[in-house]
């Protein structure tokens, strides 16, 4: 199938990598000159007096359309890929989006003139920039190996977003410390910039909807993608110097056919250092010397930069113009859309099929540079550990032609020493991709990459970067302390204490005394903080309320006073120091009585006594509960029975009753316990329903194992068919 006026529109096909800038390594320590371009108060006060970078360099790039396959990505094949086998199309409905961004530092370099002075630097740097943005993913999954659930719909795609900028430059930055004390540091920078425009390319897509259907061609031809509807406005723009490059591209020729518009960009920043305790130890006669470094690294920096602030001024193309694109035919082959030739004669053959019509742009346009904010916290975990938290956001607004960086977040871990540095950043960007990589300094080489170990571990690839870069410092001398001078002092009596008795005659010559005590504190015999002088029980530890005795306890139930609810009674500790209660009053304490709340004689464990009429009252009601025949279903006619069983339970609130069920042995010895069983528990049921607590009810069958009378004749029987209750306590 051909889609390559969606290839032409959206420019979709691009780099797979992700727009972080040297992550992890910018705010190290050790990385001064590549630290100032990302916050140009970095290089005051720092640990180099003079640091120079040869050569650094950044690739990286992400997308959320396509994974790479990893195997593919890490072995540098980009040529020839086959979709679904080196790389894959992304399920998710998000819209797409890819950033790619190369940055070469040059030479470059930094002195530190003192803390009065500041410091200075110079920085050259090209940087390539791409994006594209809010790809929508309906007509993402046109692309490529088409998603045939998206034919015969249509589609529509508003605020697209397509930027290519390339631009050189070189800065010349100040810092220096704006204030600081022993514990707090605060330091201010700008660079100024002379931006040198290459080349630059903006295209823009909104109200855009598609539609394209397969049709059947006939007696066994196939099937043919047929544009259906096609309609939408769409602006393009590029640098004039590109017409150029497209007639005749030589790769060494970019430079001479280069935009060259020069315009001037700013970076300002701020920094705040803080040192626990006020230990920022160096020596004041040697703070404003040229030489001089920090004897302590900070506990913790905070930063906030704005970087890349300003515009460049381009000529444009005379073939940057709006156009509006319309299918003025009720269907054709998508075929007919095949580019041929470069892109001005694929225009022209649009316009002649009436697809698309133009009108004239403005001549020049005004890109943005890449603004970002930059805020970073740096915490030193201990000694060379650090743990580094920080975002750096992008500042432009979508109506602004320029290529920006992405959005990301990081959470940095890191070891540095003079001559090496490891540090491992973990990130999330604005794709909503989580990515975790690894770096190394050793001596004047590093090297790193933000989602190498990421990479590693997954099989689809969204992200891929590397950095490396040549670094050389020279460091601050950490001056010397001069030992003081020995002092003779001759020898005079002494009295270290200051209690007037010099230390020959002191018994206690560290600690303040009296005369009468050969220069000793007045003594506290048994320890408990009351001089004897003051103490009534000298040689028994007690406190200063009771004149250093102990707290009394009276009523002599090993519970003192201060603690003894009954102070002056026998008592037990778990009822503050007071005897057992008696709560009924019936002289059985509750500890012992079973029948707290009742009054009853301690021979009854302190229960009333059920009277044996009472007993007897209930042994007859029991007679009187029928059920209905083979069924544990109480009969109507039980019910005066039952109540005067619960009138009894009512009357004697603790009393207990065990309610037991019996049968005859006519049938199955299992059914009959079942039965029985059955019979007893409607019983408790009953009595439970009408308020009386579970836990005073037990019921249990007996079935016919416990006969009263002879099952051999129906009298016998009968009597063997009955309830017994019991009351206990």
């Amino acid at each position: 199938m051909q889609r390559t006026f969606l290839v032409i529109f959206l420019l979709t096909i691009a780099p797979v990598a992700f727009s972080q800038d040297f992550p992890g390594h910018n705010y190290s320590n050790y990385q001064t000159v590549g630290g100032m371009l990302f916050n140009p108060a970095s290089i005051a006060g720092g640990r180099y007096k003079v640091n120079v970078n040869l050569f650094s360099f950044n690739v990286a790039a992400a997308n959320n359309g396509y994974g790479f396959n990893r195997k593919t990505a890490f072995k540098g094949k980009f040529n020839d890929l086959d979709e679904n086998v080196d790389f894959f199309k992304s399920n998710n409905a998000d819209p797409k989006s890819v950033f790619f961004n190369v940055d070469v530092i040059g030479p470059s370099f930094m002195i530190d003139m003192g803390r009065k002075a500041g410091a200075i630097g110079l920085s050259t740097r090209v940087r390539t920039l791409f994006d594209v943005k809010n790809i929508s993913n309906n007509i993402f999954q046109l692309i490529g190996v088409a998603n045939d659930d998206y034919f015969n719909k249509p589609f529509s795609q508003s605020g697209l977003e397509i930027d290519a900028h390339a631009f050189a430059e070189v800065g010349l930055t100040y810092s220096r410390i704006i204030w600081d004390n022993e514990s707090h540091v605060i330091k201010g920078g700008l660079t100024g910039k002379y931006v040198i425009g290459l080349a630059m390319a903006s295209t823009r897509i909104n109200n855009l909807e598609v539609e394209i259907t397969n049709k059947d061609l006939g007696l066994g031809s196939g099937v043919e993608d047929v544009v259906k509807k096609l309609q939408g406005e769409m602006s393009m723009a590029y640098s004039k110097n590109i017409d150029k490059l497209i007639d005749d591209f030589d790769p060494m020729d970019v430079w001479n056919t280069a935009a060259k518009s020069g315009n001037i960009g700013f970076d300002i920043g701020v920094e705040y250092e803080w040192y626990r305790d006020g230990k920022r130890k160096v020596p004041v006669t040697d703070r404003s010397t040229w030489m001089s470094n920090s004897l302590t690294p900070y506990t913790l920096k905070a930063s906030v930069s704005i970087t890349d602030i300003g515009k460049i001024k381009y000529a444009l193309s005379d073939d940057s113009k709006i156009y509006t694109i319309q299918n003025r035919l009720s269907e054709y082959p998508l075929s007919d859309l095949d580019m041929e030739g470069d892109l001005t004669e694929y225009l022209d053959s649009l316009k002649s099929k009436g697809i698309i019509t133009e009108k004239s742009s403005a001549v020049n346009a005004k890109v943005s540079l890449p603004t970002m904010l930059r805020v970073n916290i740096d915490w030193n975990a201990y000694k060379g550990f650090y743990v580094n938290l920080g975002a750096a956001m992008n500042m432009l607004g979508n109506s602004s032609y320029g290529a920006r960086y992405g959005n990301y977040y990081y959470l940095t871990p890191r070891f540095e020493s003079k001559w090496f540095s490891a540090y491992s950043p973990l990130s999330y960007n604005s794709l909503k991709q989580i990515n975790w990589g690894v770096g190394l300094n050793v001596g004047v080489l590093f090297i790193g990459s933000g989602s190498i170990l990421s990479g590693l571990i997954r099989d689809k690839l969204n992200n891929l970067d590397l950095h490396l870069g040549i670094n050389v410092p020279i460091f601050k001398r950490i001056p010397k302390q001069k030992k003081a001078p020995e002092v003779i002092v001759e020898p005079v009596p002494s009295d270290r204490d200051h209690d007037g008795i010099i230390d020959e005659d002191d018994d206690c010559p560290d600690t303040p005394g009296l005369a009468k005590y050969k220069g000793c504190p007045i003594p506290d015999t048994d320890g408990d903080g009351v001089n004897d002088e003051e103490d009534k029980c000298p040689d028994v530890p007690g406190i200063l309320k009771y004149y250093g005795c102990p707290i009394p306890d009276t009523d002599g139930d090993g519970i003192i006073d201060e603690e003894d609810h009954c102070p002056d009674v026998f008592g037990y500790e778990r009822y503050g120091g007071c005897p057992i209660p008696d709560t009924d009053g019936d002289g059985v304490n509750d500890e012992e009585d079973k029948c707290p709340e009742e009054s009853g004689p301690a021979s009854n464990n302190g229960c009333p006594e059920i009277k044996q009429e009472v007993v007897e009252k209930v042994n007859m009601a029991a007679k009187e509960i029928y059920f209905a025949t083979g069924s544990d279903k109480l009969l109507d006619k039980s019910a005066p029975a039952l109540d005067a069983v619960l009138l009894t339970l009512q009357t004697y609130k603790s009393a207990k009753m065990n309610i037991e069920g019996h049968t005859d042995n006519t049938g199955r010895a299992e059914s009959n316990m079942t039965l029985s069983e059955k019979r007893a528990a409607s019983v408790k049921n009953y009595l439970i329903s009408k308020g009386v607590a579970p836990e005073r009810l037990f019921s249990k069958g007996y079935g016919q194992t416990n006969p009263i009378a002879d099952n051999k004749t129906s009298a016998g029987r009968a009597k063997n068919r009955r309830v017994e209750i019991k009351l206990s306590y």
